[in-house]
């Protein structure tokens, strides 16, 4: 039986039920781990370290509450926007220590290759799924 996608039939689903725990526990973890990383190198970046700390933790919680399966039909999409920020970070890319990385977007500076990796991700495992590459072993003799 399929389970409904949140705010379709289950009244009951509150938000802390749709937060996997374990998960924000284990970031958590790790933002404290680089939170006390950065006040060690230096507490003058603190104050901007807690705005994306706090955006980021915002975009967490509205990531939860939609259900995975909804990804799967964006993906081919998240795939041109993943090869799009590619190749515009190779034409209007910055020159920053030597490599051009990073986008300039006026308020904020984007390294697209960040963005691109888990969208990269969500494309390669939708197309295994539709190949029906569930296991290594298929994969590994479909490419060869």
């Amino acid at each position: 039986k399929r389970q409904p996608i949140y705010g379709q039939g289950d009244k009951g689903m509150t938000f802390f039920k749709s937060v996997d725990w374990w998960f924000f526990l284990l970031i958590s973890l790790i933002i404290v781990f680089g939170t006390a990383v950065l006040i060690s190198i230096g507490a003058f970046n603190f104050p901007q370290h807690l705005l994306y700390l706090i955006l980021a933790m915002m975009c967490f919680f509205i990531f939860c509450r939609i259900d995975y399966r909804i990804y799967k039909n964006f993906t081919y999409f998240f795939y041109f926007i993943a090869i799009l920020l590619l190749l515009t970070t190779l034409i209007f890319g910055q020159l920053t220590k030597g490599a051009v990385r990073w986008l300039d977007l006026g308020f904020v500076s984007l390294q697209a290759s960040e963005l691109a990796k888990p969208l990269l991700i969500l494309a390669a495992v939708n197309l295994g799924l539709k190949l029906k590459l569930q296991k290594i072993k298929n994969a590994v003799l479909r490419i060869l």
